[in-house]
């Protein structure tokens, strides 16, 4: 088994559904979170969740027990760093986060929260 397949990933994604399907933004992002999840897969990546960062993640975490968490994120989705964050500190892993955000501060904070 190659290591690609034998790392458990988990992609936190928000959850766009709930958003105004006309909006051009949430259509970009959508199809970018799409195909984040379609080229982790196409490469043979063992993806076993896609969660949205709310209340419940740290316990479905717990339960999928993930080895590396990729967030799918806008600088706007600030609250979904900290979900992930809070939600990992007691069983730390790698966390990765995928932004088209050119605003280096936000990475910044990303770095210094764990990220």
């Amino acid at each position: 088994m190659s290591t690609s397949q034998s790392l458990r990933l988990v992609v936190i994604a928000p959850d766009l559904a709930e958003s105004d399907a006309d909006d051009e933004r949430v259509g970009f992002l959508a199809k970018r979170s799409r195909q984040l999840r379609i080229g982790l897969l196409e490469n043979n990546y063992n993806l076993v969740a896609v969660l949205p960062a709310d209340t419940f993640l740290t316990e479905r975490l717990a339960q999928l027990q993930p080895d590396m968490i990729i967030v799918d994120a806008e600088s706007e989705a600030r609250d979904s760093l900290e979900h992930v964050v809070m939600a990992t500190r007691d069983a730390r892993r790698p966390i990765v986060l995928f932004t088209n955000d050119s605003e280096t501060t936000h990475v910044k904070a990303a770095v210094a929260a764990g990220v």
